[in-house]
């Protein structure tokens, strides 16, 4: 009887925990004529928002898409070094190199920022990646200085306020493809770095295609 409470219970709890969970996306915007027409055309954020039964919060989340992302997402890089001008390094993990060099001269780059303690073969990297290839995009991950065995060339390692090498790495994809459109996504701290370096850079080394952030750091 014990057990069988315990389990009824438990089970309420996560019914319960999913119920509270329906609810409209809050969002945050300026408004303006741009972002009313943008909104338009997202009408998913104007819905309540299910999440999976079997992942109702944040943390079932992050287990479930790590356990099944990675078990059919291998990682499918061809490894370039960038050197700063401090003498530091970054590395480039392009996706499907030999695919990509047949991509036609207009097709857009999407560029990767892994999170904290993280590189390129992260499940979240390499599932963003072979998106991209869905779309018909080119993509690459970006390692910070000394991460994802990248070499770490100088005393300076990797930390979240290095988004100077983000411009390096935008600048670097820019001068391999100068008539094409950039995109960043940016994770965590990746998330964080790539929006500094946004608000820092002048408007002719932005990206030029768009930038998105997940899970963005709050400052308190």
């Amino acid at each position: 009887m014990q057990t069988f409470l315990l389990r009824t219970g438990g089970h309420v709890r996560v019914a319960f925990t999913w119920t509270l969970r329906l609810a409209k996306p809050c969002l945050c915007y300026k408004e303006d004529s741009v972002m009313a027409d943008l909104l338009k055309l997202c009408p998913v954020l104007h819905q309540d928002y299910a999440p999976p039964f079997v992942s109702f919060n944040g943390g079932m989340h992050m287990v479930l898409s790590v356990v099944f992302r990675r078990a059919y997402v291998t990682s499918k890089y061809t490894r370039q070094l960038v050197t700063m001008p401090d003498g530091g390094t970054i590395s480039l993990d392009w996706w499907h190199a030999l695919h990509q060099a047949n991509l036609g001269a207009k097709t857009p780059v999407l560029l990767c920022l892994h999170a904290f303690a993280g590189d390129s073969n992260e499940s979240y990297m390499l599932f963003m990646c072979k998106e991209a290839k869905k779309m018909g995009w080119r993509s690459v991950a970006m390692n910070y200085r000394g991460c994802g065995n990248t070499p770490l060339t100088n005393s300076k390692p990797m930390h979240i306020g290095l988004s100077a090498d983000v411009y390096e790495a935008v600048h670097h994809i820019r001068q391999l493809f100068p008539d094409i459109p950039v995109f960043v996504v940016g994770f965590s701290i990746g998330a964080y770095t790539m929006t500094k370096y946004v608000g820092e850079a002048d408007s002719d080394i932005w990206p030029e295609g768009g930038v998105g952030t997940v899970t963005s750091m709050r400052s308190s």
